[in-house]
Protein backbone atom coordinates (compact mmCIF):
# COMPACT_ATOMS: atom_id res chain seq x y z
CA UNK A 1 0.00 0.00 0.00
CA UNK A 2 1.37 3.41 -1.02
CA UNK A 3 0.50 6.41 1.11
CA UNK A 4 0.96 9.99 0.08
CA UNK A 5 1.68 12.78 2.46
CA UNK A 6 2.78 16.38 2.20
CA UNK A 7 6.07 17.52 3.60
CA UNK A 8 6.34 21.15 4.48
CA UNK A 9 9.15 23.27 5.78
CA UNK A 10 9.03 25.38 8.88
CA UNK A 11 9.33 29.01 7.86
CA UNK A 12 10.29 31.79 10.27
CA UNK A 13 7.60 34.45 9.96
CA UNK A 14 8.81 36.77 12.74
CA UNK A 15 9.66 39.68 10.44
CA UNK A 16 6.47 39.21 8.44
CA UNK A 17 4.36 39.22 11.61
CA UNK A 18 6.11 42.37 12.92
CA UNK A 19 5.44 44.23 9.68
CA UNK A 20 1.88 42.92 9.57
CA UNK A 21 1.21 44.27 13.06
CA UNK A 22 2.48 47.73 12.01
CA UNK A 23 0.35 47.65 8.87
CA UNK A 24 -2.78 46.54 10.72
CA UNK A 25 -2.36 49.37 13.24
CA UNK A 26 -2.04 51.96 10.43
CA UNK A 27 -4.98 50.51 8.54
CA UNK A 28 -7.16 50.65 11.63
CA UNK A 29 -5.96 54.11 12.71
CA UNK A 30 -6.47 55.67 9.29
CA UNK A 31 -9.64 53.74 8.42
CA UNK A 32 -8.25 52.18 5.23
CA UNK A 33 -10.07 49.49 3.26
CA UNK A 34 -10.35 48.00 -0.22
CA UNK A 35 -12.24 51.08 -1.39
CA UNK A 36 -9.24 53.36 -0.80
CA UNK A 37 -8.51 55.29 -3.98
CA UNK A 38 -4.96 56.38 -3.17
CA UNK A 39 -2.47 53.91 -4.64
CA UNK A 40 -0.25 53.81 -1.52
CA UNK A 41 -3.32 53.10 0.62
CA UNK A 42 -4.63 50.30 -1.59
CA UNK A 43 -1.13 48.78 -1.89
CA UNK A 44 -0.83 48.70 1.89
CA UNK A 45 -4.24 47.05 2.32
CA UNK A 46 -3.55 44.44 -0.37
CA UNK A 47 -0.08 43.65 0.99
CA UNK A 48 -1.49 43.29 4.52
CA UNK A 49 -4.23 40.93 3.34
CA UNK A 50 -1.69 38.79 1.48
CA UNK A 51 0.64 38.71 4.50
CA UNK A 52 -2.27 37.87 6.77
CA UNK A 53 -3.19 34.92 4.57
CA UNK A 54 0.28 33.47 5.11
CA UNK A 55 0.57 34.26 8.81
CA UNK A 56 -0.85 30.97 10.12
CA UNK A 57 -0.52 28.97 6.93
CA UNK A 58 1.72 26.01 7.73
CA UNK A 59 2.05 25.22 4.02
CA UNK A 60 3.42 28.68 3.13
CA UNK A 61 6.82 28.37 1.52
CA UNK A 62 9.88 30.44 2.31
CA UNK A 63 9.58 32.10 -1.09
CA UNK A 64 5.94 33.09 -0.51
CA UNK A 65 6.75 34.41 2.95
CA UNK A 66 9.70 36.45 1.69
CA UNK A 67 7.65 37.86 -1.18
CA UNK A 68 4.90 38.90 1.24
CA UNK A 69 7.45 40.45 3.63
CA UNK A 70 9.13 42.40 0.82
CA UNK A 71 5.79 43.59 -0.58
CA UNK A 72 4.52 44.65 2.84
CA UNK A 73 7.76 46.46 3.74
CA UNK A 74 7.63 48.39 0.46
CA UNK A 75 3.95 49.25 0.97
CA UNK A 76 4.64 50.51 4.49
CA UNK A 77 7.54 52.63 3.25
CA UNK A 78 5.47 54.12 0.42
CA UNK A 79 2.40 54.80 2.52
CA UNK A 80 1.92 58.41 3.42
CA UNK A 81 -0.20 58.89 6.50
CA UNK A 82 -2.98 61.41 6.47
CA UNK A 83 -1.92 64.69 8.05
CA UNK A 84 -3.59 65.57 11.31
CA UNK A 85 -6.21 68.27 10.86
CA UNK A 86 -5.08 71.65 12.04
CA UNK A 87 -6.64 72.72 15.32
CA UNK A 88 -7.24 76.36 16.12
CA UNK A 89 -8.40 77.64 19.45
CA UNK A 90 -9.69 81.09 20.26
CA UNK A 91 -9.65 82.43 23.79
CA UNK A 92 -11.14 85.73 24.85
CA UNK A 93 -10.38 87.27 28.22
CA UNK A 94 -12.49 90.19 29.34
CA UNK A 95 -11.82 92.23 32.45
CA UNK A 96 -14.80 94.45 33.18
CA UNK A 97 -14.64 97.41 35.50
CA UNK A 98 -15.53 95.31 38.58
CA UNK A 99 -12.17 93.49 38.29
CA UNK A 100 -13.33 89.90 37.70
CA UNK A 101 -12.08 88.08 34.61
CA UNK A 102 -14.37 86.30 32.15
CA UNK A 103 -12.79 83.67 29.91
CA UNK A 104 -14.54 82.15 26.93
CA UNK A 105 -13.30 79.96 24.14
CA UNK A 106 -14.32 77.94 21.14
Amino acid sequence: MIQEFKVYETVDKTQLNTLLKQAEELIKKDGLNFESTDSSESSLVKAAVYASSLKNNKLATLEETENARTELAAALQNYSTKPEPEKTYYVTVVQPENGSLTVSGR
